[in-house]
């Protein structure tokens, strides 16, 4: 099946931007599994989003969207294992938290208002 011109045109730049989404993913997991702070995601991802509220404005035609699948499945799958290196990332930030928390409550405790054994 070939698409028109106008849906060519809309299917490319839906695949380059994408891309780039998939590639970003890609690279935030890559950083997280590695202990890498992303400082320069943040943009890339502002702009992305930026971008994809443009395409939700003018959406590529039903047609045109079904060859986008394959790509919206890898991105499905990359977003799966992004999600899960984040929640072992928050995680442990939470484990590390919570021994924080405790030790300040200990070190804070001078034992005042606690019960004493009695002799």
């Amino acid at each position: 099946m070939t698409l028109p011109q106008a849906d060519q045109a809309s299917v490319s730049s839906c695949v380059a931007l994408l891309t780039r989404l998939k590639q970003t993913i890609m690279q935030e997991t890559a950083g997280l599994s590695a202990g890498d702070a992303q400082a320069g995601l943040a943009e890339a991802k502002t702009h992305l989003l930026r971008d994809l509220l443009a395409l939700e404005r003018n959406p590529p035609s039903p047609e045109a969207r079904k060859t986008l699948a394959p790509l919206l499945g890898e991105i499905r799958d990359a977003l799966v294992r992004n999600q899960s290196v984040l929640k072992a990332h928050m995680d442990a930030v939470a484990s590390v938290s919570a021994i924080i928390v405790d030790s300040i409550r200990k070190a804070e405790s001078d034992g005042t208002y606690s019960r004493k054994a009695r002799c």
